[in-house]
């Protein structure tokens, strides 16, 4: 009998070692950790958890209780994953759980809403705001949005399952933190959006800028404008500065007039000032010397209806950064050929309806950098760029929309090494990049030795990374602690990023990732209660995310050598 068992085990092969190894052991409930999103009728969905077994069952139901489905697993590896297929003819609400002979796992919704972020870090009464994320606006239903539980408008014919649309109700009061929930109406309930969002007073839009923010530009009214030739062969600076100094005392709008208006020194801008010229293709601000115009710390500050362009000597450009409520409105950058712009560190911001131009660059760098933005919205602009990427590294709060960039392939470097990608977005996290062309000029790109050439790409890579790994020694329901020999801990004391995270790699609870809120005494707090409380079995890492919470959908992307 015993040799039987032996050839019977021995024909059989790795299909019962396998069932042995993973299921000899105490079976204990399921949980899930993770679950596919975006779900429709029809799809085949990935489950990712512990404890599923041979007994283990996927069930579906709606959202009023009532029989559950038996779902069809088309698919298992070990404890840990499975796939199973949604009925072509479910309707509404979808809410799953496992099965096993022990007991069931949590419920998960798999088509409710899912709100990553808004377009704006501020909203007021009766302002415009747009809502991002997941399954916002599902077939046949209706969503709702509240704001410290009073009902906003949603604006149907412009909003897709993306976007809403959305009017802030007009009697909400001024609020640090405002409790925005949305209901996409098919039965899974409203969701709270996980981001403060502050409430301001004010009204109106006075530059047609589409945020609630923009009702603080309450000087849009009173104009100064600024007496000076623009004939291109005078220096212009001083009378506009001159101006500037002015508008800031009270507020205003600073009005160039048509010409070319020749700048030999950086004009500064102020708070509650807008730099007007008469129209894109009419005032030309043109720059013989660095940094242009130069903007930081400001707030309630603009530029709009201009050019400028390098006179063909200065090598550094248009400098923003850590300004609020600010915005580039219809201008054009025609930069030459010189370092990127740096455009950092702003919140609230909008760019829009604005042309960027590399004609080359110094040490191959980018046209413009775009970094540690929030509540930022991009929007309808067009960037042609030589050398280097558009980057857009660590914005969060960020809505990247309806833009055109296209890479001109004038310089293909096949023999030196020179990054050629066309939109990076390292360490951005509640992101949305909608509905975008990219596209290549004097192609086709030759170039294709390395392995580069990414359309939209994010690496994770840099100094700033932050990442540790190690073998945890206990943990409990929200805190893990690790060795304190394990590794060097020293990039983890201080103020932590928002999008830091820990992830389980190994062993008990693999597959669970958190964000990482709190860091002392060897001892790390994360942000909810593990599914699968880590033990001295399990492997983790932290790192900042290379892309958290990110929505990429409906962009066109033509002729690069490699796409997403």
């Amino acid at each position: 009998m015993k040799m039987f068992l032996a050839v019977a085990v021995f024909l059989v092969g790795f299909g019962v070692t396998w069932w042995l190894k993973v299921f000899d052991g105490p079976r204990r409930t399921p949980s899930i950790f993770n679950v596919s999103s975006d779900v429709r009728t029809g799809d085949i969905i990935s489950i990712q958890g512990a404890h599923f077994d041979m007994t283990s069952r996927v069930w579906l139901r709606g959202a009023n209780g009532g029989s559950a489905t038996q779902l069809v697993v088309v698919n298992q590896l070990g404890d840990e994953w499975m796939a199973a297929q949604i009925p072509q003819e479910w309707t509404g609400a979808m809410i799953l759980w496992v099965s096993n002979s022990v007991g069931a796992s949590s419920s998960i919704k798999l088509n409710g809403a899912v709100p990553l972020n808004l377009d704006a870090l501020q909203i007021v009464p009766g302002g415009a705001f747009k809502l991002l994320g997941r399954n916002l606006l599902m077939p046949g239903f209706s969503p709702s949005v509240t704001v410290n539980g009073q009902a906003a408008a949603i604006h149907l014919s412009a909003s897709d399952e993306n976007m809403l649309d959305v009017t802030a109700p007009l009697s909400i009061a001024p609020t640090s933190a405002a409790v925005i929930m949305v209901d996409n109406g098919n039965g899974t309930g409203p969701v709270q959006v996980n981001r403060p969002i502050a409430v301001v007073a004010g009204s109106g839009d006075p530059f047609g800028l589409g945020v609630g923010w923009a009702a603080g530009f309450t000087f849009s009214g009173r104009t100064i404008a600024v007496s000076t030739p623009c004939n291109g062969s005078q220096d212009d600076s001083g009378n506009i500065q001159n101006s500037i100094d002015s508008a800031a005392k009270g507020g205003g709008v600073v009005q160039l007039p048509s010409g070319t208006c020749l700048l030999r020194t950086s004009l500064s801008m102020r708070s509650n000032v807008v730099l007007q010229g008469a129209g894109k293709n009419n005032t030309i601000l043109k720059y013989q010397s660095n940094y242009p115009i130069y903007s930081q710390g400001s707030d309630l500050v603009g530029l709009r209806n201009f050019t400028l362009v390098n006179g063909g000597t200065a090598q550094e450009g248009l400098i923003w950064k850590q300004n609020t409520r600010s915005f580039f409105q219809n201008i054009k950058v025609e930069s030459g050929v010189s370092r990127q712009l740096y455009l950092t560190g702003n919140q609230n911001i909008i760019v829009t309806q604005t042309d960027f131009v590399q004609g080359g660059s110094v040490g191959g760098q980018n046209p413009y950098l775009f970094s540690d933005c929030s509540g930022f919205v991009f929007s309808g602009n067009t960037s042609t760029s030589v050398d280097g990427s558009p980057t857009f590294e660590s914005v969060h709060d960020a809505l990247i929309i309806g833009n055109h960039f296209t890479r001109d392939a004038v310089n293909q470097y096949e023999s030196v090494i020179v990054t050629t990608h066309q939109f990076v977005m390292d360490f951005a996290y509640r992101i949305a990049i909608i509905g975008n062309t990219f596209d290549v000029l004097n192609g086709p790109i030759t170039n294709v030795k390395r392995n580069d050439g990414e359309t939209l790409l994010t690496e994770g890579g840099g100094g700033n990374r932050m990442e540790n790994i190690g073998t945890v020694a206990s943990a409990r329901p929200t805190t893990m602690v690790i060795p304190k020999s394990d590794v060097d801990v020293s990039v983890l004391r201080g103020r932590l990023p928002a999008n830091y995270g820990v992830a389980i790699v190994s062993g008990t609870g693999a597959g669970q990732s958190r964000d990482l809120i709190g860091y002392s005494n060897n001892t790390m707090q994360v942000d909810h209660p593990w599914d699968v409380i880590p033990d001295s079995t399990s492997h983790y890492a932290t790192f900042v995310w290379g892309l958290e919470k990110a929505l990429i959908a409906r962009n066109t992307l033509i002729d690069n050598p490699r796409g997403i």
